[in-house]
């Protein structure tokens, strides 16, 4: 039996084929019967005879097309077994779809299910809505909250919102369009009172890509928005407390100052007049109380302002190394009426110009200078700044404020920087303070993100240090060229070991030969010696504090000597000695130094200048200079001046300080005649106060520069406000300098001086 796989495409054609093959051998068939019946016919006989052999063929024929129709049957059954076979197959596979549909099907629904109960079980708020926005889908708790189902009559969402601050609508539209979604708070009425709901919008698209629903999801963050509100409200109570506590420390300065002008100012009016020495005794008492005072009132003052938030730092050219000296030359009297000696030692490579705040670091710098010198008793403080790094835009120094006093034990050194700590805490301590010029000082290098340290061992003195990056300033070239002392052999003379390590240095630094000397006959010695050994000392610098030879009898036995008497002579004597210059050269001195003494000027001096004209400086010299001239006098003739101030005894003192220059002055006790008196006269400058009764000074400075004749009168406040802020404040108004209270008759005058040129003189260092 032929094997028919219907899959196979030939066997199909031929089954095809044999489909008509049947019909057509049975019809074939026939007409052969027919033919053998008629064939006596066709061939033209009258009478048919059937013979043997037609009979034969008959049979034949028969038997063929019997065999064909069976065949023909058998080949149908096979086709309809095929058929049977593939239809029970596509049964088989049909029942497999449908079982395998029926577990989609029950996936779905558990899918379904676990869906629903997520969405259901959510705190969240769901909602779907159609393009015609009606309700799609909601759950549960947007049904418990707000009473609406999507089966309902009302198929519309749309709940009552308060229209206040921060509480947005629903606007279909907006989600419909890029980015097809929108986040937004609404404050709603619920069944369970007004509460706020943060809503997420976002459009959903059909498996074509076209939007066909808005799902909204909405959370309740009323909390969240009560915690805000809190939140706000304490910022806000914040600030104000912040604002109430920067006018409470304006008010406390002002009003503290105030008075302390009066008596720091009033006793050093008395001490220039005729006193006993009791009397003097006495009125010097109050002035150094008045200053403790002063000092302890302002860094109060200055630590409550850091509490408060208010510690900005400015970004301006600022040297250093030049404040370096200059603090050293104010501290220098403090240290030598205490016996030691305060000396600066600089890098020569630290730039000059950097950019930074050149007040917070005058101020960290006295906190630790200070510091130093209060609590040493022998030897000295010094104050060096080096270049540690150079990257080129900025640099890295550090500044070390190093001396020989008391030192500070290991476990006090962890804490010492913390406010209101103090080494010595008890109720015998012997040093006073408040504890606070440490902790400012950590906070003013923490805020110009530098680091602060100690390095101390008790009884051997300390190191406080601090590192800064400051930028360099624009167009800030390298350091000026110091002067060379290459060859030159310097003897330097002096009782106090840290004056001549400091100074040995500066001379070694500059390529000349130090040696020391620590009495003025070791000094006589040492000259008398180099000069028989054939290597003569080319200068001296001679200590004029010397207890057991004195200045006077140093260089009259020098100049007896002829082997040394062509030496050059350098004095150091400190500031008070400075009307003491005729003496020095009748005496046979060179020159003569004042101390602290800076480096360029030591160097100048040592080679025989009287000017450092590089640095354009000139600390002291040969030069005559008026005995007693106080620093900051006026050097040209009296100014006309008006004088803005209320308070009486301030404004005596002010009377008085500038009647000793030979000032004229009109005085004022308000902003309002403070205006007419520049609209009628003619002045030089003005000197405001800041609280006038009427109107204050800052009104009345900005009504003066209205005026014709105003605009270039040169505002000088004169506050007892003593805050940066009050400065830029005044700065602001108009004015162009800013004085505070206690005034410094010093520094007054020294302002005076710099704008008798008028407004164009610039601003003041």
């Amino acid at each position: 039996m032929i094997d028919i796989d219907p899959n196979k495409s030939y066997q199909r054609h031929s089954l095809g084929r044999l489909r008509y093959f049947a019909p057509l051998l049975a019809v074939a068939g026939i007409g052969v019967i027919i033919w053998i019946f008629n064939a006596d016919i066709f061939a033209g006989e009258d009478e048919v005879v059937i013979g043997p052999k037609s009979i034969a063929a008959l049979v034949i024929t028969v038997v063929l097309i019997m065999g064909v129709l069976i065949e023909d049957a058998r080949r149908k059954y096979m086709r309809l077994n095929v058929q049977a076979r593939r239809m029970s197959e596509m049964a088989d596979r049909l029942s497999e779809t449908v079982e395998a549909l029926n577990d989609m099907n029950a996936t779905l629904r558990a899918n379904e299910e676990r869906y629903r109960g997520l969405v259901e079980t959510q705190r969240d708020l769901i909602l779907r809505l159609d393009l015609k926005g009606e309700l799609t889908f909601a759950n549960e708790a947007l049904a418990d909250t707000f009473g609406v189902r999507p089966e309902s009559e009302a198929r519309r969402f749309t709940p009552e919102i308060d229209a206040g601050e921060g509480s947005e609508p629903f606007d279909m539209e907006r989600v419909l369009r890029p980015p097809y979604r929108a986040s937004y708070d609404q404050r709603v009425r619920t069944q369970y009172g007004w509460r706020w709901i943060s809503w997420e919008d976002v459009a959903l698209r059909d498996p074509d890509g076209r939007i066909k629903e808005i799902q909204r999801v909405g959370r309740d963050v009323t909390d969240r928005k009560r915690t805000e509100q809190e939140l706000a409200e304490a910022r806000d109570a914040a600030e104000a407390a912040n604002r109430a506590k920067s006018g409470f420390l304006a008010t406390m300065s002002h009003e503290i100052r105030t008075p302390m002008n009066g008596v720091i100012g009033m006793t050093s009016l008395l001490l220039d007049t005729r006193l006993t020495p009791e009397q003097r005794n006495y009125a010097e008492a109050v002035q150094e109380s008045g200053q403790s005072l002063l000092t302890l009132i302002n860094d109060i003052l200055d630590f409550s302002k850091i509490e408060a938030g208010f510690l900005e730092l400015e970004e301006i050219d600022v040297d250093i190394a030049g404040q370096a000296e200059k603090i050293a030359e104010l501290l220098a009297p403090k240290a030598f009426e205490r016996g030691i000696e305060i000396a600066t030692q600089i890098d020569p490579d630290v730039p000059r110009h950097l950019i930074g705040d050149p007040g917070r670091l005058r101020q960290a710098l006295v906190n630790l200078v200070g510091n130093a010198v209060k609590f040493t008793h022998e030897g000295g403080v010094v104050i060096a700044i080096r270049l540690l790094r150079d990257h080129g835009f900025k640099v890295t120094l550090r500044a070390e404020v190093i001396d020989s006093g008391i030192g500070v034990p290991a476990e006090k050194q962890k804490t010492l920087f913390e406010e209101f700590t103090q080494v010595d805490s008890s109720v015998s301590r012997r040093y006073g303070g408040t504890g606070l010029g440490l902790a400012i000082t950590r906070r003013i290098v923490e805020k110009m993100n530098g680091q602060i340290g100690i390095i101390s061992e008790e009884g051997k003195g300390s190191t406080f240090w601090f590192e800064i990056d400051l930028v360099k300033a624009r167009g800030a070239g390298a350091p000026a060229a110091e002067a060379r002392l290459d060859g030159l052999k310097v003897l330097i003379a002096d009782e106090n070991h840290i004056s001549r390590w400091v100074l040995s240095d500066h001379v070694i630094d500059a390529g000349g030969a130090a040696d020391t000397a620590r009495t003025g006959k070791e000094a006589l010695a040492k000259l008398a010696q180099a000069s028989a050994d054939g290597a003569p000392y080319g200068a001296v610098l001679f200590d004029g504090g010397m207890a057991d030879l004195g200045g006077q009898a140093f260089v009259e036995a020098v100049r007896a000597n002829p082997a040394i008497a062509a030496t050059r002579l350098v004095i150091a004597v400190p500031a008070s000695r400075r009307g003491e210059t005729d003496e020095f050269r009748s005496w046979g001195y060179d020159a003569y130094l004042i101390k602290p003494i800076r480096r360029r000027s030591l160097h100048q001096f040592l080679l025989g200048g009287e000017q450092d004209t590089a640095a354009g400086t000139l600390q002291a010299g040969a030069a005559d200079a008026p005995a007693g001239r106080p620093e900051g006098a006026v050097e040209t003739g009296p100014l006309n001046i008006l004088l803005a101030e209320d308070n009486e005894i301030n404004q005596m003192l002010a009377l008085a300080l500038l009647g000793k220059r030979g000032h004229k002055v009109q005085a004022v006790v308000n902003g309002a005649e403070a205006v007419q008196a520049v609209r009628d006269g003619d002045f030089d400058l003005v000197l405001m106060d800041i609280h006038m009764p009427e109107v204050d000074g800052l009104e009345a400075t900005r009504q003066i520069r209205t005026l014709d004749g105003g605009r270039e009168i040169p505002i000088i406040a004169l506050t007892a406000n003593a805050m940066a802020e009050d400065k830029q404040m005044c700065l602001d108004a108009g004015m162009d300098d800013y004085l505070a209270k206690p005034i410094n008759e010093a520094v007054l005058n020294e302002t005076l001086n710099h704008w008798r040129a008028g407004r164009g003189a610039g601003p003041r260092e």
